[in-house]
């Protein structure tokens, strides 16, 4: 071979565009393209480290995405000194080119060197100031194989690269603090896009180096397009400022996205596709180095092992040199048999074919080695064991654990559960330590005992887990019972670490109830739970769900659930990852077939969703508010009671069972149209208004977690999910002289797809479709007719007209070939709208007016419901009547089609009402109601049923509410607060008695030790019934001398409209007790309990006095006494407050926050440790705390 054959560089080519670089040296080391386990279990729960720069609250940063974060402690990842010297010419001749494409993808199969080639490209950069920031993918860890943080950490990068790009990212950050929440395409262009748009790179300088090494390892399809994408932009900027090198396996997905860049944008070559000769060469140089290195450490001869040795040695190698590698470390990770490893690798006969087999053969080799006949039969069985666990736990750990954490989790021994352990007693960290030393050579263990070993590559994994391929069945490990053991250890690690809690002081017996997840440093958290407990907590359901068990009754995960279920989710809230918790529950529901196990895990997911707004950003409200505020009857809660009741002597009445609603989300919701489910009702969209901004929400139904948010110029007419993709679809816009724009978003991500819009003049929106050829179609609604628009071609295809009075509502099928319209007169227009055909004018039964229609996906049937509250459903194609059903009615204050709304199941079968307040599901085949729900509000502007017909969402201008659908299933209705103005709400002298009076001056009487209402005594305006209520108080009373404080009206009938002038009331009985005092303002009246007739009267303030008997000057003292003594009689100063209507106060000291639906009170009142919150005369919560924590 000639020199100029060999050091051909990448400049030679770099006009050629996709190129493969078939003739170029590769001399390197290429030890380990592995995609290693990225990070360390303190990463489990963090993003990353945090700079002076920024906050990891606003920038999140994957801290082992970088290029440096996992270099080999023993050996150097990166390229050779001299070794792959053209290649790297090359890419450094394309980074240097100002006009050149700014992207260079290049491509190679697993084991051929491309991440030692990115690592090295990386640290060449860093030392030359010009690497702008490096994300390496990973399979192997949670963090770096998804796109969640990408953005972020590239940003933080920047920002510490460049002292300018620094100030504008930090300008960036400071003006959208919330930014991380934004999608990824915003957060490229305001994080990377314009600021490195505003910069003015000093004369001559280089542009910077973004290196993003194995994308084929992220996640999702989704997130590789994305990035793409991102990347792609980067061509708007000015020439010269950033460079991108990226590497990845062959993948399809990447290749068809990275086809859509422009050619002269991009270039790529593919280093699996290099001469054989040339590759041969290059392992042939690194063997002998290596091999050279490993002869003067392991004192053999300076000719060992000879060329002859090396030369079969690249054979066996066939060009991978992820085979070289491991046969080095084989060899060198024990001097003593140095010589003998190296005979063995040889005397295999090891056959030149599929590189997958050499590798098989060689972690064979290397886990027979672990054992020799010295080894007595018992000590085999325990090395087997050891192994086995070991590697099989780090291929199945969703995150890896450094030694001390594996060590935590082995030493937790599992209850009887089914889990079955290995046949040994205890391991040791000194144990796990030492059987890792002797897998060296295909597991990776750092120095640093807080850093996790690692799987050498992830062919590793394949093996052991594949009975197959792993011949030696000492080795094999059973994938699921791995995964049991595990889960079996997460929970008994958990429960050792909370046996001892003590009652309402959390996990980590904190005795401040109102401490803020804020208030805890990050370095504090991870003292108080270590790395193995944190795992535990993430990740112990998704092993259990692995393994196929199911949850039986009292086995160990009950048990588990059972006694530390408050404790895990505060766990989980600390760690800021309480969605994970409410996932994980969702998914333990398909883990029994039990009924009562069952129902505890559907109670338990109840409870943390209705909660979640209240505990989420203070942990400890979860042992106070969380419980306080859940039903009577739930077994949380009376799982959990003593929990609170370390607070309080007793907790308030609440509803006893559940209702139907499952959760409010929020912001404000105004159109009808502005809800939707995706077709595989794992998300749910919503526009709404907050504030003054017009957004977009997109929600995880199941936990109610945010997923995205994006900001609209003006408010969005619809939302829904359309083609196979299911592409969020927004429209917003239209008016007079206005356009009406269209965008098509991933809603995972946020990112705009594309953008498109109508032109003003054509009509207000009605519906939009995707066609069965892939067409977007608009439906316009003018006083002509319905223009069918199409939206990517920007022109009307057609034109259905021949409506005879105005058009209400459009509504569509989902492949757009059939449109309903309702129009003023309650006529009903069916079209074809592929042939712009009327197929069916259709005379509703009801001569009113129709609102919300809805139409089923295949346009076979037809809902709508008229204003006199019935419900009908048509075959819109026949014009056949179905079904007519009677629904909520409008209220008697008037009509308004903000209390209607219909939605039909994917599947055609079911049917969801809400009219006026009340919803029902319907069986749209036997036309029966399954269920029926009282909502407690009137208004809902519209209605979205999930794909199975198992969740109704509704909207309106407070809120988006997600309701539980189950047919024949009962529940209470939702407890909702129906406020009325209260007058007063006083506690008695003595704290026994409540008494709440309404501006109507209905009295009601509560009992404050239980918490009871005793009784509405009725309007007592009425002067008979002002005695029966005394009568009614004398029977209550246990102590007719007590004082007592209520609320008592001055009769004025002359002026029935004018409401009473009430003020501070008080009554007090004689001691005789036969008199009754009471003053009402300067009205003092003195009654005869018996004959119930008032024997005096004295106005105050004029010291006048009338008498139905003979007036008495003893009468009129006492009367001015009574009214003395009860004026001189003050309340103690209250310990208990509120702040805000949302947190119980103890002096200064927070103790209990009240959720958002309880904060519209209408009054309260205290006395020394009892606190009573009114939401009317009969809705009365009385907290009655502990005096002693006061």
């Amino acid at each position: 071979m000639t020199p100029d054959r060999r050091t051909r560089n990448l400049s030679s080519l770099s006009s050629q565009g996709d190129q493969d670089f078939s003739r170029c040296s590769i001399s390197a080391y290429a030890a380990n393209d592995s995609r290693q386990f990225v990070g360390t279990a303190e990463n489990v729960n963090f993003y990353g480290n945090t700079t002076q720069l920024l906050e990891d609250s606003h920038l999140p940063c994957v801290k082992d995405a970088r290029f440096n974060s996992i270099a080999d402690s023993e050996e150097s990842p990166y390229c050779l000194e001299n070794t792959r010297v053209q290649i790297l010419e090359g890419i450094d001749h394309w980074a240097n080119d100002r006009d050149g494409p700014c992207i260079l993808w290049m491509s190679g199969l697993a084991g051929t060197g491309k991440s030692t080639i990115a690592r090295t490209v990386a640290r060449k950069y860093d030392d030359e100031h010009r690497l702008g920031a490096s994300f390496f993918f990973s399979v192997l860890h949670s963090d770096t194989k998804r796109t969640t943080s990408f953005v972020t950490t590239i940003a933080r990068q920047l920002a510490d690269a460049d002292p300018a790009l620094r100030d504008e990212i930090k300008n960036a950050v400071s003006q959208r603090k919330d930014i991380s929440s934004y999608s990824l395409e915003d957060q490229w262009r305001r994080l990377v896009l314009e600021p490195l748009s505003k910069i003015k790179p000093e004369p001559g300088r280089l542009p910077y180096i973004l290196v993003i090494d194995a994308l084929d390892e992220c996640e999702t399809s989704g997130g590789i397009a994305t990035i793409l994408r991102l990347l792609a932009q980067t061509r708007i900027l000015e020439s010269g400022k950033l460079r991108i090198f990226l590497t990845s396996r062959p993948d399809t997905r990447i290749d068809t996205k990275f086809d859509d860049i422009p050619q002269e944008r991009r270039q790529c070559f593919k280093l699996h596709n290099i001469d054989a000769e040339i590759v041969s060469h290059d392992i042939r140089a690194f063997l002998a180095h290596r091999f050279n290195t490993i002869a003067k450490n392991h004192q053999q001869g300076i000719d060992w092992p000879g060329s002859d040795t090396i030369e079969l040695l690249t054979q066996k190698a066939d060009g991978l040199f992820i085979w070289a590698a491991t046969a080095c470390k084989f060899v060198s990770s024990d001097s003593r048999f140095s010589r003998q490893r190296l005979i063995q690798l040889l005397d295999d006969s090891i056959s030149i074919d599929e590189p997958k087999s050499e590798l098989d053969k060689v972690y064979l080799t290397v886990l027979r080695s672990t054992v020799s006949e010295r080894h007595t039969a018992e000590e085999k069985v325990f090395i087997y064991n050891i192994v086995r666990l070991i590697l099989g736990t780090m291929a199945v750990l969703v995150s890896p654990l450094p030694v001390i954490g594996l060590g935590a989790l082995y030493q937790s021994e599992p209850r009887s559960s089914g889990v079955r352990r290995p046949e040994y007693k205890t391991i040791s960290n000194l144990d796990i330590y030492l059987n890792l030393r002797h897998l060296s050579a295909i597991v990776d263990l750092p120095e640093d005992d807080h850093l996790p070993p690692r799987l050498h590559h992830p062919t590793l994994r394949e093996f052991i887990l594949d009975e197959v391929r792993c011949t030696e069945q000492a080795f094999h490990v059973d994938k699921r019972q791995t995964h049991l053991t595990l889960a079996g250890c997460c929970v008994n690690i958990m429960s050792q670490s909370w046996a001892c809690c003590p009652s309402g002081r959390g996990i980590f017996d904190l005795d401040n109830p109102a401490i803020a997840v804020t208030d805890v440093s990050r370095g504090q958290l991870e003292q108080w739970l270590p790395a193995a407990v944190r795992y535990a907590c993430l990740y112990w359901v998704h092993h259990l769900q692995k393994s196929g068990a199911i949850i039986h009754k009292n086995d160990s995960f009950d048990l588990f659930l059972r006694k530390h279920l408050l404790h895990w989710l505060e766990a989980l809230i600390w760690m800021r990852r309480l969605s994970d918790g409410v996932r994980a529950i969702a998914s333990l529901e398909s883990m029994t077939v039990n009924p009562s196990v069952d129902a505890y895990i559907r109670d338990a997911k109840r409870f943390t969703l209705s909660s979640r707004s209240t505990i989420e950003p203070y942990p400890l409200q979860i042992y106070l508010s969380g419980l306080v505020f859940t039903p009577a009857q739930s077994t949380v809660r009376l799982l959990f009671e003593k929990e609170s009741l370390h607070w309080m002597h007793r907790m308030p009445s609440i509803s006893s069972n559940w209702s139907p609603l499952l959760q409010s989300l929020s912001g404000r919701v105004w159109s009808s149209r502005a809800l939707a489910f995706s077709t595989c009702g794992k998300i749910l969209a919503s526009a709404a208004i907050r504030g003054a901004g017009k957004i977009v929400e997109v929600w995880d139904p199941v936990t109610g977690e945010l997923l995205q948010a994006f900001d609209l110029p003006d408010l969005a007419v619809f939302v829904g999910f359309l083609g196979k993709e299911e592409r969020l679809v927004v429209v917003w816009g239209g008016g007079t002289n206005r356009d009406h724009h269209i965008q098509q978003r991933d809603p995972w991500t946020g990112e705009c797809l594309q953008k498109s819009s109508v032109p003003a003049g054509n009509g207000i929106f009605g519906a939009i479709t995707m066609s069965e050829a892939g067409e977007l179609l608009a439906f316009m609604v003018d006083s002509c007719g319905i223009r069918v628009w199409n939206v990517l071609c920007g022109c009307c295809i057609r034109w259905l007209t021949g409506h005879t009075s105005e058009i209400i509502h459009v509504v569509v099928s989902k492949d757009g070939s059939v449109l309903a319209s309702t129009t003023v007169d309650g006529a009903i227009y069916v079209w074809d709208t592929y042939k712009a055909q009327c197929l069916q004018v259709i005379q509703s039964r009801h001569q009113s007016a129709l609102f919300k229609p809805a139409l089923s996906k295949d346009g076979n049937i037809l809902a709508v419901i008229s204003d006199d509250g019935m419900l009908q459903l048509w075959q819109p194609t026949t014009g056949v009547l179905l079904q007519i059903s009677k629904v909520q009615s409008a209220p008697k204050h008037g009509l308004s089609s903000d209390g209607q709304a219909l939605d039909i199941s994917k599947d055609g079968k079911s049917l969801a009402s809400v009219s006026y307040g009340q919803i029902q599901l319907w069986d749209i085949e036997t036309g029966r109601c399954c269920q029926t729900i009282n909502m407690g509000v009137a208004e809902c502007a519209g209605a979205a049923l999930s794909p199975n017909g198992s969740m109704l969402a509704t909207c309106a201008r407070v809120s988006v509410r997600l309701w539980a659908l189950k047919a024949g299933e009962v529940m209470e209705p939702p407890n909702v607060i129906r406020t009325r103005n209260l007058r007063e709400v006083r506690f008695s002298p003595h704290g026994r008695l409540l008494a709440v009076l309404s501006v109507d001056l209905q009295l009601y009487i509560w009992d404050t030790l239980t918490g009871k209402c005793l009784g509405d005594l009725g309007h007592i305006r009425d002067e008979m019934r002002e005695f029966e209520l005394w009568e009614v108080l004398q029977t209550l009373l246990p102590d007719p001398k007590l004082q007592y404080c209520i609320d008592l009206a001055k009769e004025d009938e002359d002026d029935p409209a004018e409401e009473p002038p009430v003020n501070l009331a008080a009554l007090c009985f004689t001691d005789d007790e036969k008199f009754l005092v009471s003053r009402s303002g300067p009205d003092a009246r003195l009654w005869d309990i018996l004959s119930k007739t008032c024997v005096l009267a004295v106005d105050l303030n004029k010291s006048t006095a009338s008498s139905s008997v003979s007036a008495k000057k003893d009468l009129h003292t006492l009367v001015r006494t009574g009214v003395e003594l009860l004026t001189s009689l003050e309340d103690p100063r209250p310990k208990l407050t509120l702040e805000d209507n949302e947190w119980i106060l103890a002096g200064a000291q927070r103790l209990l926050r009240l959720p958002p639906e309880y904060t519209n009170l209408e009054g309260a009142a205290a006395f020394e440790n009892i606190i009573a919150i009114a939401y009317s005369a009969a809705n009365v919560l009385i907290f009655h705390f502990r005096s002693e924590l006061l």
